[in-house]
This record gives structure tokens, sequence and C-alpha cells, in this order.
């Protein structure tokens, strides 16, 4: 510090131990430019002592305070007053336990919600999907007669048919691209043999003797089932066997 600097720093240090050396002795300390021109229209009155306005302002702090904490007490507990510190930290320990608890209470009740929502979207969404794939059903089923009938005169008719006859022909035609388009939709056919008998699959209509097989064998179908994307829409109407007696 060249010797400028440190007379600045000295003069501006001795300033402020007259300033406070007046404020001790309730003297009046020149005011500036700016509070001589206040001066004329705020009152003039006597200057407290420095350690006078600490000690104002530090018990108007702690009085806001103890009130604000009093009214909280009051508010919460009731009169404290006749409490140990000891007790009222007891009073405390156990209010923080109440709140956290009814926090995990809170916590608990949310997430067991969350996972009730979440279990209902994705019910919902594979009954959307549901009725999506299965949108067609009704009418399929409506079909399988029109189906029904024309494997049925196919089957009469390859018996009786001429060679190269044309009108048949154009029946099979029909049968195997009206097959086609049911087939595109997840029609799928329910007509197989010498499989173990499935009330979910097949409808028994009577009960055959046949040493070959064991009990309750598909053994012959008398209407073919159909099941749509692996839904059974119709069981297939099936004989089933028996060993003799």
């Amino acid at each position: 510090m060249n010797p400028k600097e440190h007379h600045r720093v000295a003069r501006r240090s001795n300033t402020r131990k007259t300033d406070q050396e007046k404020i001790g002795t309730g003297a009046e300390i020149p005011a500036t430019e700016g509070e001589r021109s206040d001066s004329r229209t705020a009152p003039r009155g006597r200057v407290g002592t420095y350690d006078e306005m600490l000690s104002e302002s530090t018990d108007m702090g702690h009085t806001e305070m103890d009130q604000d904490v009093a009214e909280i007490e009051k508010e919460r507990f009731g009169s404290l007053d006749e409490y140990s510190t000891d007790e009222k930290l007891r009073i405390y320990r156990r209010e923080f336990v109440e709140q956290v608890r009814t926090a995990n209470d809170y916590l608990n009740t949310l997430q067991r919600v969350t996972a009730d929502f979440d279990n209902f979207r994705k019910r919902n969404d594979k009954e959307r999907e549901a009725v999506i794939c299965y949108a067609n059903e009704k009418l399929i089923l409506k079909l399988l007669d029109v189906l029904d009938n024309l494997e049925r005169g196919l089957a009469a008719g390859k018996e009786n048919r001429a060679e190269g006859d044309p009108f048949y022909e154009g029946v099979r035609l029909i049968h195997v691209q009206f097959n086609r388009i049911l087939m595109d939709e997840g029609l799928a056919p329910i007509d197989e043999t010498g499989v173990k008998f499935d009330p979910y699959r097949h409808e028994a209509m009577m009960r055959v003797v046949n040493n070959e097989y064991d009990d309750d064998t598909v053994t012959g179908v008398l209407l073919k089932g159909y099941s749509l994307r692996n839904k059974v829409i119709r069981p297939a109407q099936v004989q089933i066997s028996r060993k003799e007696e």
C-alpha cells in the first residue's frame, strides 16, 4: 500500500470511530446532503445510542419469533408452558413419528391407486383388442351355415357328377374362394380324429364301441367345428369311443 492510500484508509477509520462515539453519547451526527433535504419535512428527534438501537432490534426479533412459535404450539398442542424441555422434545418426536406414519399411509394409498389404474388400463386395452379382433364373429357364425351347405352339395355332386361337369367345377371354385376368405379372417376348422375328447372343442353326439382306441377318443366328426383366432365359436359334433365291457 502506498502512502496516499494508507492516509485515506486511516482518515476513513477515524471518521467511523468519531461517528460511533457521537452515537454513544447521543450527540447529533452531521447530516448528509440527502438527509438535510429530507429534514425540511421530517420531524427531528433524539437519536438513540448504538447499543440501544441494537438491543431494541434484537428484542423485537426474538419477541416476534417467540410469539410465532407460541401460536403454533398452542394451535397444535395447547399450552406447553407446564412441560419441561425433555417433555416437549418427546411431544415433538411423537408428532414427527405420526407425521411420517401419515405420509407413509398416503404413499401406500397412492401406490395402490396407481397399480389399480394400471391394471384397469391393461384390462381395458385387452377388451378393446378383443372387440376389434372378434368384431366379425357373429357374421362368420351365420356364414358357417352357408359353408356347410356348400360342402354338402359338393359331397352329393361328387358321387353323381359327370366327367368334367362345369356346374360342379363352378361350385367347387366358389367353395374354395369362400373358404379362403374365411381363413384369412382367422377361421380354422376343428375336424381332427384320434384325439382325446375335449369338452371345450367337441360336442359328443354318440358313443360307440371301439377297442382300437382308448375311452373318450374322437373316432368321427359328424359336423365340423370352427375356431376364430384361437377362440372356439362352434364346437365340433363328434362320436367318441368306449371299450367293450
